[in-house]
């Protein structure tokens, strides 16, 4: 497989160009640091309700919503319009896109998960990475 096969051209215009340079998914998966390497504090431009917990640098994007009893460690980045359900864990390290649906309960370790994936209730994503339009099921354990 292809890393450009994970992804289409909604992503991002500069995301779309970084991950482009890279042929393999362990290349890609191996230089996800450098996606935080410019972040330093947290930049939220959505919104995040009272009761979640934000530690670190965390990007939140335009348009998003971080539900209440949410944990988001950083560094980590999460796209614009995307919905972070309650009881959800995102760990250092953790990639969102755009456009994401990551549902009640769900736990991110370490993982890219690109433009517009619907992740079920109390899924486990760890060390992956999840193409453009991928749908997860309730309780699927990845990585």
């Amino acid at each position: 497989m292809k890393v450009s096969d994970l992804f289409s051209a909604e992503i991002e215009p500069d995301l779309n160009k970084w991950v482009r340079k890279f042929t393999t998914l362990s290349d890609l998966f191996s230089a996800m640091p450098q996606l935080y390497a410019k972040l330093e504090s947290q930049n939220i431009q959505g919104i995040v309700e009272d009761g979640a917990v934000i530690v670190g640098p965390v990007h939140i994007g335009m348009g998003s919503i971080v539900h209440g009893h949410a944990i988001i460690r950083g560094p980590a980045i999460v796209g614009n319009n995307t919905v972070v359900d309650s009881h959800v864990e995102i760990r250092a390290g953790a990639f969102i896109g755009s456009k994401c649906m990551i549902g009640h309960s769900c736990s991110i370790i370490k993982s890219m998960i690109m433009s517009n994936v619907n992740i079920s209730a109390g899924a486990v994503i760890r060390n992956s990475v999840i193409g453009c339009g991928s749908v997860i099921g309730p309780g699927a354990v990845l990585g």
